[in-house]
């Protein structure tokens, strides 16, 4: 499904820049596991996994949520912070945590669009 989103999109808006956001890291209570107790749905790691194919496979930019957010159980750690940046579910971030992770996600393009005007030659 995904794999022909993408390619029809690349049709429709050919000039278009596309950018497809990795699932981040949610945790799930009552299945045990290593994260307070807690674990990732068994599927996430598998829709990351075709997240990150597809985009390659379709020429689309990939932007590693998970792994922004600080990987293996970083939901965890971001809800039990003095400062919570995840809310109690592990899912969802607090309004703290959101204007974190875009600060990272804002940060990632214009650094991104930097060495693109860089490799095409181009001056700030």
């Amino acid at each position: 499904w995904l794999n022909g989103a993408l390619t029809q999109l690349r049709v429709s808006a050919p000039d278009a820049a596309i950018l497809l956001l990795g699932a981040p890291e949610g945790l799930k209570a009552g299945i045990g596991g290593p994260c307070g107790g807690r674990a990732a749905p068994p599927a996430l790691t598998m829709v990351r996994d075709v997240q990150r194919r597809v985009a390659g496979e379709t020429g689309v930019a990939f932007w590693d949520w998970y792994g922004r957010m600080g990987g293996d159980c970083s939901a965890e750690r971001l809800a039990t912070a003095p400062e919570p940046y995840m809310r109690p579910d592990r899912v969802h971030f607090t309004s703290q945590g959101a204007e974190w992770i875009g600060g990272i996600l804002s940060d990632d393009l214009l650094a991104a669009y930097d060495r693109w005007k860089a490799a095409k030659g181009e001056a700030d």
